[in-house]
């Protein structure tokens, strides 16, 4: 659920140490400071700010545009999606009692969601509380699988960690390159209907947490520019499951 609490490279040049929680983001107090609103963002890589400065991050400019009064905190790990959202809050983020929790959405999340589901353990609320990692590493196409690919994975990440190189370059060089494409690009229309039930639900229990904990649950929406040229289907799905969520806040109050 986060990085290395040691040095790491998010922008691709510069060596930067992770706060106390492994992210990319000032040290996180538990106790919330006197007169302060508390914002929780968790998103993938447009979180985090991957190959940017760290104060070019969206929370960074958000909580600079909010001026004094509000605290943003930065959860945001790339290629992550609402499963392990969920997670994340349950077992990190809902300790420092955030009155906002955000989710930032991306089009590739429902995709995501679908390849980690079969390696996830739920519990009785329906939140994850186990991951098999054994078997998901020993599966998944991300890894390198012949003896040559296996050598040169080792050695690509020692060159990431021993020099200022770009440490994602070594999972950018093995990863099948039709499988890094599929794993970026929303999933086909056809199967899209489908795989939302399952992303949706898990941003249903996010928000039903967040609510018993007092927090307000708020969704943002990542576009980039292949919106232009193709619409993506996260969108109208997404704006919709907001709408509700307004209504029955309407409804209650």
């Amino acid at each position: 659920q986060r990085r290395p609490l040691g040095q790491w490279t998010c922008d691709g040049k510069t060596p930067e140490t992770m706060n106390n929680e492994g992210f990319r983001d000032h040290p996180f107090a538990v106790t919330k400071p006197f007169g302060k609103k508390r914002i929780a963002i968790m998103g993938d890589s447009f979180t985090e700010g991957w190959m940017a400065p760290r104060e070019a991050a969206f929370p960074r400019v958000f909580e600079s545009l909010l001026g004094d009064d509000f605290e943003v905190m930065n959860f945001g790990l790339a290629n992550r999606s609402p499963l392990r959202y969920l997670a994340l809050y349950d077992q990190i983020a809902r300790k420092y009692h955030p009155d906002y929790v955000m989710v930032c959405l991306y089009q590739n999340d429902v995709a995501e969601d679908e390849a980690l589901r079969s390696y996830v353990q739920f519990d009785a609320r329906g939140v994850p509380d186990s991951f098999d990692y054994a078997r998901y590493f020993r599966n998944t196409p991300r890894m390198p699988q012949t003896w040559m690919e296996k050598h040169l994975d080792k050695l690509q990440w020692k060159l990431c960690l021993y020099s200022r190189l770009f440490p994602y370059a070594a999972v950018y060089f093995t990863v099948d390159p039709d499988y890094r494409s599929r794993s970026l690009d929303a999933p086909p229309a056809s199967s899209f209907e489908s795989l939302w039930e399952n992303t949706a639900s898990y941003l249903l229990s996010l928000r039903d947490l967040a609510q018993k904990d007092g927090s307000l649950f708020l969704l943002a929406y990542a576009p980039d520019q292949n919106e232009f040229k193709k619409p993506d289907p996260l969108y109208p799905h997404a704006r919709e499951l907001a709408e509700q969520g307004r209504a029955k806040r309407q409804q209650e109050h």
